[in-house]
């Protein structure tokens, strides 16, 4: 074989194999996050990215992103392009689980076991106010109903269920009766409920 057919062949073979990897893959068995968000890394852990549990509301059409300890919240009005906002210092954005809803023309915010609820009705501009001193809730949840009922959905344990229970928005958003248990752990039956790569039964599951 001459040196120049060589060399066609070898550009021949480098185009094909350029194009199989610029093709996406049929069966693809790795995936990344889509969203190129500047969210931070652990200040503990080198490897460890903070932005865990994070919610989704829509807000006068367009939709804000809060996510544990990332300095700030973002929104977008398309699900693709986010604009990061930095909040007043009076808002406790550096906590985990943030629970965050909409009432009418204005939108609430509480950190996990927090005692404050904030509120603001331009979070694009990031200042927010206390509006309520509350209980303390783990990993809370805020549920605004249809008929305008308001309830908080919270668990932060792996030895007791998660809760809920109702607020009253027109009292400073304190409880409505008693607390009911709704989800309670069942870690025998549910192979989902175990930790470890082998699901191993050895503790008792967060759920």
């Amino acid at each position: 074989m001459n040196r120049r057919l060589f060399l066609i062949m070898l550009a021949g073979l480098l185009r094909m194999a350029g194009d199989a990897v610029s093709q996406p893959a049929d069966d693809p068995q790795t995936f990344c996050n889509p969203l190129n968000l500047n969210y931070r890394f652990m200040i503990d852990a080198r490897d460890g990215r903070e932005a865990a549990d994070p919610v989704v509301i829509l807000f006068k059409d367009d939709y804000y992103l809060f996510a544990s300890r990332s300095g700030g919240y973002w929104h977008s009005g398309n699900f693709r392009d986010w604009t990061l906002v930095i909040p007043n210092k009076e808002l406790p954005i550096d906590v985990y689980a943030p629970a965050v809803f909409v009432i009418g023309d204005s939108m609430y915010y509480v950190g996990s076991q927090d005692l404050r609820l904030f509120v603001t009705a331009d979070p694009k501009g990031g200042q927010w106010t206390k509006t309520a001193n509350i209980l303390s809730y783990g990993d809370p949840a805020l549920f605004l109903d249809d008929d305008g009922r308001v309830y908080m959905y919270y668990g932060l344990s792996n030895t007791t269920p998660t809760g809920a229970v109702e607020l009253n928005p027109n009292d400073n958003f304190k409880e409505i009766g008693s607390r009911v248990n709704i989800v309670y752990a069942n870690a025998a039956e549910h192979g989902w409920e175990r930790r470890g790569d082998d699901n191993q039964l050895d503790e008792q599951p967060w759920i």
